[in-house]
């Protein structure tokens, strides 16, 4: 009994349907050997020459890891004695939000409407833009910044570490000190947003423990100025346990009331020093440094892959040969009836009384 996976062949022997397949993939590949050989050295070829032929990128890496923000004064007993809470976390402040912001636009825009002054690879110092370095072309300005804005934000890379929390980003550019240069921006980009946002913070915490000063300052001369009549109306409460009580309930809130007062005050002048604050948070754990070599081309990888898939179009192609032959050649018979079926009726249409057969 034959396997239903398999085939019987005309001698009666019986074949695997995936043998079989096998065996036709590779007499399909005999049969159409030159156009195979011929695409993937077409393809194999002409990788090998754009690699070679293309000019060399040089990396520079940085990498920076970021100090947990300071919350300031006693913002955490204050907040909890006025039933508000802080957040643990600012995603502001995690590594994946600044690993978003050096491919921001923003901070690439910075860097393409500036100039740049390094020395080429002909050791000759040059002052030119982006565009000029990576050699961008277009027809008006706001083309040109949109290409090169395109063509920095695919030289940039970046990684970040789930465990360590450092981000690491690399940028390639045609010239060592390039590289190095934007890496800079990068990190100077980073830095001059990370001190805006820490002000701009700040500011608003000032603007609210000011506020809150003052009414906290109010309601502390309100309770003072209610334990001091109360004394003034009760000089001998020796004997009184209801007077007692009651002295005790006003020395309370004044205390309470001079504690907040207090702690507004601190977070007041926390938040006044944050907010002109000018030193830098992020901490520069790898700093970029001028690349001495340029990236490997990876020619060998990349010209087997090249061969690979130039062999795999090459089969494809023949492939659609052999179809298109094998319908020819199926076709003949139609196409021959065709012909003659054409012939008679603009025969018919020309001579519409005579006879045809």
């Amino acid at each position: 009994m034959t396997p239903p996976n398999a085939t019987v062949t005309e001698d009666g022997r019986r074949t695997a349907s995936g043998t079989t397949d096998i065996i036709r993939l590779i007499n399909l590949t005999m049969r159409q050997i030159r156009v195979v050989v011929a695409c993937a050295l077409l393809v194999g070829v002409g990788t090998a020459l754009y690699t070679l032929l293309r000019a060399r990128s040089y990396k520079s890496t940085a990498g920076f890891l970021l100090q947990p923000p300071k919350i300031a004064g006693n913002m955490p007993g204050l907040a909890a004695q006025l039933g508000l809470t802080l957040p643990m976390s600012d995603p502001g402040q995690s590594p994946a939000f600044y690993a978003e912001m050096i491919k921001s636009r923003d901070v690439l825009l910075a860097l393409t409407d500036s100039m740049f002054t390094y020395r080429d690879l002909n050791q000759r110092t040059v002052t030119v833009s982006l565009a000029q370095a990576y050699k961008v072309r277009a027809r008006d300005s706001l083309l040109l910044r949109e290409r090169t804005l395109g063509r920095l934000n695919g030289s940039v890379t970046v990684r970040t570490s789930a465990r360590s929390g450092v981000v690491t980003f690399s940028v390639e550019a045609p010239a060592p000190e390039l590289a190095e240069r934007i890496a800079n921006g990068i990190l100077i980009e980073l830095s001059y947003f990370n001190m805006q946002r820490r002000q701009s913070q700040a500011a608003a915490e000032r603007r609210f423990t000011e506020q809150r000063l003052v009414e906290v300052r109010a309601d502390l001369r309100t309770a003072e100025d209610a334990l001091a009549d109360f004394l003034r109306r009760n000089r001998s409460i020796t004997n009184s346990p209801q007077l007692k009580f009651e002295e005790q309930r006003l020395t309370t809130e004044v205390d309470l009331r001079r504690t907040v007062y207090s702690q507004l005050a601190q977070a007041y002048e926390q938040s006044k020093i944050e907010e002109v604050r000018d030193t830098p948070q992020l901490t520069i754990v790898q700093r970029p440094e001028v690349p001495v070599l340029p990236d490997p081309r990876m020619l060998i990888g990349k010209t087997l892959v090249a061969l690979v898939f130039g062999a795999v179009v090459g089969l494809l192609l023949g492939m659609v040969r052999e179809r298109v032959a094998d319908a020819k050649l199926h076709s003949a018979p139609e196409v021959t009836e065709f012909a003659r079926l054409r012939d008679a009726a603009l025969a018919a249409v020309k001579h519409p009384f005579r006879s045809h057969r």
